[in-house]
């Protein structure tokens, strides 16, 4: 709301946003508890293992400390690695040291306080909307999401999950492959019996109009344009709305797809009260041709996973350090099955696999995380 209380609608995407991540910082305060985030060390000087002179310890540090992160082949190929006794140092003295832990208790509550925080933000947007998040896939992306999917899929119980084969390029791709939208919204704030076709029509052939030019000015290669109308209506007295698919420009039309999406919601309508026509709004979709993804995947190998096995390394999981088997995703074949505990890697992101779990590869070379 604007300074008078006028509520201002508008289309947009609902992101809740998490302040922890790979580089996110690990703090105490005052009160001596542990925190991670908001706070980031950015790409520079970045988490302390990075080797350029950070000196304050990050959630990467902590998963390099773990034995989760390979430090001689990071994501991204870093030729020098990472440097482990830098990383090491800055949660003994930042960390351990103030709380009395050791190195490797205090790598494994920076991770456990980010788990923390990440499940809080999943069970916001799940939980308490009310939904239940075992009838939900989880899919983590990013170069980093796929290190937590596991506790977090154990944490809010979420009982599967399923890693794309590109995980730390997804939204890279997803801006490449996704159709191109353009929406457009206008005030109308009127009776619906006192609703003049003729302005409405204008009104929706106007945004039709600004869409279609704007996807010519885009060049963008398109297979079709879909153009989506609704409005935002309300009974007169109302402070909340209803989104109404319109489907004619008359006051009879209006009417009947408002009392349709009000029966809809609310399971009844309400006799005898006007109906207001709120906002107008457009969607003007510029729909791609269907990309072809098969390129980017490897090529079908062998029947063994063993052929995708790199050296094993100890890596802490529920409380101490476990023989851990580690894989290169690359050479993993469709219908290869993991039991964790397990490390896959790939160069664009690292995915654990807790113990009592275990990942499968599919058709399209996602991995599936479920419990054992």
């Amino acid at each position: 709301t604007l300074d008078f209380g006028l509520t201002v609608r508008s289309s947009m995407i609902a992101i809740d946003t998490i302040g922890a991540g790979g580089g996110s910082l690990a703090w105490i305060d005052r009160g001596g508890f542990l925190h991670v985030g908001p706070q980031s060390a950015g790409a520079v000087p970045g988490p302390a293992c990075y080797g350029l002179d950070g000196e304050r310890p990050t959630v990467t540090d902590a998963h390099v400390v773990l034995g989760h992160i390979d430090a001689a082949r990071p994501i991204g190929d870093r030729a020098a690695g990472l440097d482990v006794e830098a990383a090491r140092a800055a949660i003994a003295r930042e960390i351990a040291g103030p709380l009395g832990l050791t190195v490797e208790q205090a790598a494994a509550a920076i991770v456990e306080v980010t788990n923390s925080k990440l499940a809080g933000s999943l069970r916001l947007v799940s939980v308490e909307r009310g939904h239940d998040p075992r009838d939900f896939t989880f899919l983590p992306f990013g170069g980093g999401g796929p290190l937590h999917a596991a506790a977090l899929m154990r944490d809010v119980g979420i009982g599967r999950a399923l890693v794309p084969y590109h995980p730390g390029l997804l939204s890279a791709l997803g801006c490449a492959v996704a159709d191109v939208r353009h929406d457009f919204v206008r005030t109308v704030d009127v009776r619906v019996r006192d609703l003049d076709p003729e302005r409405l029509t204008a009104v929706l052939a106007e945004h039709d109009a600004r869409g279609n030019e704007m996807l010519r000015e885009e060049g963008v290669p398109l297979h079709s344009v879909s153009v989506i109308h609704e409005a935002d209506m309300s009974y007169e007295g109302q402070s909340h709305f209803v989104g109404v698919a319109l489907r004619g420009a008359t006051p009879a039309e209006v009417q009947a797809a408002f009392d349709e999406a009000y029966r809809r919601e609310f399971r009844r309508t309400l006799q005898g009260i006007p109906a207001r026509l709120v906002t107008v709004r457009s969607a003007i979709i510029g729909i791609r041709q269907e990309a072809a993804l098969e390129p980017m995947l490897p090529a079908p190998g062998g029947d063994d996973a063993g052929a995708a096995r790199r050296p094993a390394r100890r890596a802490f999981f529920d409380g101490q350090f476990v023989e851990t088997s580690v894989y290169d995703r690359t050479g993993l074949p469709v219908g290869a099955r993991l039991a964790g505990p397990a490390v896959i890697e790939q160069p664009d992101a690292t995915i654990i696999v807790e113990p009592g779990m275990a990942a499968e590869v599919d058709g399209g070379r996602n991995l599936r995380l479920t419990f054992i």
